[in-house]
């Protein structure tokens, strides 16, 4: 009976000692619940801001993108069309501002006494001669004169001021020719 009570006694501490480890399995196994509830809260938590950042981000990017698309000129499709046109109103300006040299040079020879004129081209031209010379055509020859001698100050420029507006035989063409 000895035997029996124990193994009876045994018994009884076998089950409480696995009652205990089943007790404690059981709080670790609570414990890994909690905490993975709570992580899991965490990773959702962290993965809706993520989210949340990603859509900022990508919005973000959209209005630079737009942004850049209207300043830069290689993203936007009018930019050919308004080179074209920038380059057509550079030619444009060029083109007027030749025509206004040329005219404002013609109106200025037009003015002037051919006589006078003539002798300034020969390089014979005088001031002292300037006494029947209007103001205006005095002011334009001594300022054309006056260019013509810095100008061969500087060199040689016999090929630049044959073909300039001051040549005699451009003179002539346009004055209506002198003996």
């Amino acid at each position: 009976m000895e035997n029996k009570l124990f193994s009876e006694h045994e018994m009884n501490a076998v089950i409480k000692s696995h009652q205990e480890k089943y007790d404690r399995l059981e709080n670790r196994f609570q414990f890994a619940l909690r905490s993975n509830e709570i992580l899991t809260k965490g990773v959702n938590h962290g993965r809706s801001e993520y989210l949340v950042w990603i859509q900022a981000f990508k919005k973000s990017h959209e209005n630079r993108h737009k942004i850049l698309c209207q300043t830069d000129p290689k993203e936007t499709t009018l930019t050919p069309k308004r080179r074209e046109r920038n380059r057509d109103v550079v030619r444009r300006v060029k083109r007027l501002e030749k025509a206004n040299s040329a005219l404002s040079s013609r109106l200025r020879l037009e003015d002037m006494d051919p006589e006078a004129l003539g002798l300034m081209v020969d390089g014979e031209f005088s001031f002292s001669t300037c006494s029947s010379v209007s103001q205006r055509t005095y002011r334009s020859l001594f300022l054309d004169h006056r260019l013509r001698t810095r100008l061969n100050r500087l060199g040689d420029f016999g090929p630049r001021l044959s073909n300039s507006p001051y040549s005699e035989g451009c003179l002539q063409d346009r004055v209506g020719g002198w003996a």
